[in-house]
């Protein structure tokens, strides 16, 4: 029964709902049932653990809740984002009671699917660029986003935006190397396509994940430790060298990212304690605030906020103890890839893209699980 489940996780990443609504709307619907029946199997089963994890769920709960009248006011937004975050609720309450063999199957599916992924953005990179340039050169088409990205060459498939392709790639490069000792052929794919991502947020969220694995991690790589930093530290800079000049350029990012941050720091102004609805704090300029927090408050209030952060502060607090005790680097591994995620959401919008942020529903409920990767 697990098989199905395998499938349209390996699947979610490559399924873009912006690109192909009706496959995404098809895809939805088959991930939901899938879902439905696996959780009553699992419910119904006695033998499984199961109080414990659904008490830890219950900061989740109540942010799903609180997106309700979003969606009972007939918001489309706030229907969409109540679906697919509700999708990502049941499968972390799934996943949270699942066995550690289940758990790295689950593993080996999303990081297949960024194996994948990385090829599909390597192909772009060597032969998809090319091809869009003919496009754009036998219609008279220049300038524009199109135009930006076939200068800079950042790749971006099959996902809307490069930062997107990269936040993703960023949650799977510390995935693979849970419980894995062939991580490096993969990885090979990963992350080049990763850094001809050019995406400085989710490098630099990365980056922090690094720092968080050595920081926690009770073996000793004292001279790994330092070579695996700088090389990031290298990584980090070469984002800068490689990004292009106009809408790429990692200027004109931020200076966007500050004028997005000022009009929705507006609006929560306005409306500080009640939600102003899903959907209705976009800036002029972008659809989203590219911040989590920050479009949280503002359209979900402080109680939908609050159970948010309730969710994240309570898992990351039972994921450290679990560390602190159990010294368990595989465990580790997931706890950073999850932690990536929050990062990079501090500057981008990749919660609110369903193919991205299921995976990262998915790696909580492994955190809840506790699962030993290490005979896996």
């Amino acid at each position: 029964m697990l098989t199905p489940l395998l499938i349209l996780i390996f699947l979610r990443p490559f399924i873009s709902p912006e690109a192909f609504p009706t496959a995404g709307a098809v895809y939805l619907n088959l991930l939901l049932a899938c879902l439905s029946a696996l959780l009553c199997l699992f419910l119904l089963d006695k033998r499984r653990r199961g109080k414990a994890e659904t008490a830890s769920l219950l900061p989740a709960a109540l942010f799903i809740i609180a997106i309700l009248p979003s969606a009972f006011h007939g918001n489309a937004d706030g229907a969409a984002l109540l679906i697919n975050q509700l999708a990502g609720f049941s499968a972390c309450l799934l996943v949270s009671r699942m066995d550690k063999e289940r758990t790295s199957l689950i593993i080996d599916a999303i990081t297949a699917a960024g194996v994948g992924i990385a090829v599909i953005a390597l192909y772009q990179y060597f032969y998809g660029f090319g091809h869009l340039a003919e496009y754009l050169a036998k219609n008279e088409m220049s300038g524009g986003i199109a135009s930006d990205y076939l200068g800079s060459k950042r790749v971006f498939a099959p996902f809307v935006t490069s930062n997107a392709l990269a936040g993703f790639l960023a949650m799977v490069i510390p995935l693979r190397m849970a419980g894995r000792k062939t991580a490096l052929p993969s990885l090979l794919l990963i992350v080049p396509a990763f850094l001809l991502a050019k995406s400085l947020g989710a490098t630099a969220a990365l980056f922090c994940g690094t720092l968080l694995f050595f920081s926690l991690s009770k073996n000793k790589f004292k001279k790994t430790t330092l070579a695996v930093l700088l090389l990031a530290g290298v990584f980090i800079a070469a984002v800068f060298v490689l990004r292009s000049t106009g809408s790429q350029s990692p200027v004109f990012s931020l200076h966007s990212r500050l004028v997005y941050w000022r009009e929705i720091a507006l609006a929560i102004k306005n409306s500080p304690v009640c939600w102003n609805g899903t959907g209705n704090c976009a800036g002029s300029a972008s659809s989203f605030a590219h911040n989590l927090f920050l479009q949280l408050w503002c359209e979900l209030g402080i109680p939908g906020t609050a159970a948010f952060a309730w969710f994240i502060i309570s898992t990351a607090g039972k994921a450290y103890a679990h560390i602190r005790r159990s010294g368990d680097d595989n465990y580790l591994l997931i706890f950073c890839a999850w932690t990536v995620f929050l990062v990079h959401n501090l500057a981008d919008f990749t919660f609110f893209l369903p193919q991205i942020s299921f995976i990262w529903w998915l790696t909580g409920g492994m955190l809840i699980s506790k699962p030993d990767l290490s005979d896996c």
